[in-house]
């Protein structure tokens, strides 16, 4: 097999880097490029391999080649990095140094352009992305402790609530028995109350009788204050709808009058404007007068109109005096129908008031009737029960007494018979004091004993 090689192409030769020379030449060496640019006097010896160039210096051409001699013979000796201020300089680097990490620091990499940029590069996407995963991880650490310290305050919140519930249920009780407590000891609210308190204590008929004989007693009396507030009010809404109608009639004829003097004032600023105006055309009339001839038909007319113009002067000055009489009339009415309404609505707030409280009375007092013949009714029919069972009760110990006797006057054992005097003087006492307070009639007190 073989091997076929490609030939040079020897139209095309690239071109090396460096810089030209006068002759055509390319040459790498800065020194050697800018040697024609100096006045000098070259020796050359050479091969045709290699070209050695002897320089002497002499007076530069221009003050271009002196500038870049110069800073080519210092550049191997010194340059703007020696003294490690990079961002001192504002120019673009004059010489050539290490490079260094630091250099690549974003606050010191610069625009390509000629120019300084104090702007600073973004940063890289990898680095960017290794950014944003560690502000990610960060938040979602502190949302992890969010969501932690919420737990905790969750069941702090229904410890203190279960907490407050069974402290609300202790306190809801306790209340419960202070308010009981309270109404028991409160005072009745009215004489009804306190008498059927008595009563709900009664033990015996007599006091059931009484404390009925004073709820009979109360009755009689609240059907005689609810008469008188029955009255009351019917008296108090006669005066109500009275002042009412003349408060309307008043008011009514406030208005009017108001309107009246609206118009009388109306007609007096009328009437001084016509007086005004007359007055001015009356003099304007007088001067004419006096400059007119006499006896001319000119004069007379502007006397006929100069005395027309004087009547009706003192026709307005007339009407204006009744007017402004008419109108210091009609404030004086005007404000003594003002006190009248005021007083008229006094009258009636009062009446108000009173007819508000005397309803809420007889309302009070029919309800405490009520309660009164509720408890007539009530303790009638327990007296009747009391009565019956008290009878039974004294009819019993009357015949245990009669037995008591009996067995006393057949005994002739000294012991026996005291015992049974004993029990007769026990059984006397509760008799006695059953039909001392008792309603029941046809019992009496007993005043003997055994053996007397």
């Amino acid at each position: 097999m073989s091997v076929q090689l490609s030939q040079p192409n020897i139209e095309y030769k690239k071109q090396k880097p460096g810089l030209k020379l006068s002759g055509g030449s390319v040459s790498r060496n800065l020194k050697t490029a800018l040697s024609g640019l100096k006045a000098s006097t070259n020796t050359q010896t050479g091969h045709s391999t290699a070209v050695n160039t002897n320089t002497t210096t002499s007076a530069p051409k221009n003050a271009l080649a002196l500038a870049v001699t110069k800073n080519l013979n210092t550049g191997s000796t010194y340059n703007i990095f020696s003294d490690g201020s990079y961002d001192h300089y504002n120019n673009r680097v004059g010489g050539t140094r290490s490079v260094w990490t630091s250099d690549y620091r974003r606050d010191n990499v610069r625009n390509a352009f000629g120019l300084y940029s104090d702007n600073p590069m973004a940063l890289a996407p990898r680095t960017q992305a290794r950014q944003n995963s560690l502000i990610t991880k960060y938040f979602e650490m502190q949302q992890r402790m969010l969501d932690q310290m919420m737990d905790h305050q969750r069941c702090m919140d229904k410890a203190e609530l279960f907490n407050n519930i069974s402290q609300g249920l202790l306190g809801a009780g306790n209340i419960a028995i202070e308010l009981i407590k309270a109404r028991a000891s409160q005072a009745p609210a009215t004489e009804t109350d306190a008498t059927v308190n008595q009563l709900r204590q009664a033990d015996t008929s007599s006091e059931i009788s009484e404390g009925i004989n004073e709820l009979n007693d109360q009755k009689t009396n609240l059907n005689s204050d609810i008469n008188t507030l029955t009255q009351s009010i019917n008296e108090s809404n006669d005066i109500k709808a009275k002042n009412e109608a003349d408060l309307s009639n008043k008011e009514s004829t406030l208005s009017q009058k108001e309107q009246n003097l609206n118009g009388y004032n109306s007609t007096i600023t009328k009437l001084q404007s016509n007086i005004a105006t007359g007055e001015s055309e009356l003099k304007r009339l007088e001067q004419m007068l006096n400059n007119a001839q006499d006896g001319s038909l000119s004069k007379t007319g502007l006397q006929n109109q100069y005395d027309k113009l004087k009547k009706e002067i003192e026709t307005n000055k007339q009407n204006l005096k009744e007017a402004q009489d008419n109108k210091k009339q009609t404030e004086e009415e005007v404000k003594k129908l003002k006190d009248e309404i005021a007083t008229l609505k006094t009258t009636i707030s009062n009446t108000n008031e009173r007819l508000a409280e005397d309803t809420k009375k007889l309302a009070s007092s029919k309800e405490q009737l009520n309660d009164v013949d509720s408890a007539i009714t009530k303790y009638t029919q327990k007296l009747d029960k009391k009565e019956e069972s008290e009878s039974e009760k004294l009819d019993k110990m009357r015949n245990d007494l009669a037995q008591y006797k009996k067995d006393y006057e057949a005994e002739t054992d000294p012991d026996k018979k005291a015992k049974i005097k004993e029990k007769f003087d026990k059984k006397a006492g509760e008799y006695n004091n059953l039909a001392t307070h008792s309603n029941v009639k046809g019992h009496t007190a007993i005043t003997m004993s055994l053996g007397a």
